[in-house]
């Protein structure tokens, strides 16, 4: 079931996900901008946008997109469970996983510090050029 979100960011990546909710995929109202974190909420501020999301025009939009939302995110997830679990294996790794870890072999050499192994990742120089 999808539920419509009152949004109210206060720190860290929540700006980011009201915006994502409220702008984005339109399923929640914002109660306070990012902008005025530091004022005050009012009971009252609170109130409207609860009763606007339960019992306005708007509301109604917004839980009809949330709950088609809910609908097709289970079916994503149930979807791609029944793709993971059918290759499930303790050494099972996505190709496109193991294609970029291969890639970036070198990459993750250096930031551990390990130059030796680092240099031995690395492509051939007439491969490179």
């Amino acid at each position: 079931m999808g539920v419509p979100v009152a949004a109210w960011p206060m720190h860290s990546d929540r700006p980011r996900n009201s915006f994502l909710v409220t702008e984005m995929l339109k399923i929640g109202l914002i109660v306070r901008e990012w902008e005025k974190c530091e004022e005050l909420v009012s009971g009252s501020t609170i109130e409207n946008v609860v009763s606007k999301l339960m019992a306005s025009e708007e509301g109604n939009v917004i839980s009809k997109r949330s709950e088609e939302f809910g609908r097709s995110r289970k079916a994503f997830h149930r979807e791609r469970a029944s793709e993971v679990l059918a290759k499930h294996h303790e050494k099972y790794m996505p190709s496109e996983v193991a294609a970029a870890l291969e890639k970036n072999k070198k990459l993750f050499s250096q930031m551990e510090g390990n130059e030796e192994e680092a240099d031995a990742a690395a492509p051939p120089a007439a491969a490179r050029a």
